[in-house]
């Protein structure tokens, strides 16, 4: 057993604060807003590994870090905009003003680490999120869609790379990193393109695709 974890922890708590608003405009318009608020206490301690904030197994890492939090927070606002009459050209689009952050009680990590506690920005914090989804129906054959999406960078923890000399004149390396969440990330933009062609039998449909994500290749 690793990291002392030996009982089941009580059940998280969130408390959630929603208003939203919706109008259809009768001309194939329809808008749809709100807003939001959540609160999180009693959290169990959070393992994060700096080079994959995905990662399934972060306690198999060598970049370990465990979070003692008091809470956390979520809020934002939402917009959501589409159009669609039924005819070829329909269209959706979205924009998300958001904010959420870790309450930090305390960091556990082994290596060297600028260490910052209080109200942080969360691992996928995104201050702003954008969101264009238009489709083209050429007949019921021929569907074509064009997907662009672009958010904020994530929260991120700089590190340097820093060398000490042995006795027997070889080198050792660490990394040494910066101020916990200090930076971020570049904001992050994606282009997908689709084509669909669907085939029509006594049975039913048949449908099949060539689906392109990120075709400007961005990073």
């Amino acid at each position: 057993v690793q990291y002392d974890e030996l009982d089941y922890h009580p059940a998280e708590r969130a408390e959630h604060f929603v208003l939203g608003f919706e109008h259809l405009f009768g001309n194939g318009l329809s808008l749809r807003a709100g807003g939001y608020h959540k609160r999180m206490s009693k959290l169990q301690d959070e393992y994060y590994s700096f080079h994959d904030i995905d990662e399934f197994f972060p306690e198999a890492r060598d970049d370990l870090v465990q979070l003692s939090l008091h809470g956390g927070t979520s809020r934002g606002i939402e917009t959501y905009l589409t159009y669609d009459t039924g005819n070829r050209l329909s269209w959706w689009f979205s924009y998300v003003l958001s904010e959420a952050t870790d309450d930090v009680a305390e960091i556990h990590y082994n290596g060297i680490l600028e260490k910052k506690t209080g109200d942080l920005p969360r691992a996928w914090d995104q201050r702003h999120t954008l969101n264009i989804d238009v489709n083209y129906r050429l007949n019921d054959a021929w569907h074509f869609n064009v997907t662009w999406k672009q958010r904020t960078g994530w929260a991120n923890t700089d590190f340097t790379v820093g060398r000490l000399q042995r006795e027997d004149g070889s080198f050792a390396y660490y990394q040494k990193r910066g101020v916990f969440r200090g930076t971020r990330v570049p904001s992050y933009q994606r282009l997908d393109v689709r084509v669909n062609r669907h085939f029509y039998t006594s049975q039913g449909k048949i449908s099949v695709f060539l689906h392109v994500i990120n075709l400007l290749n961005h990073e």
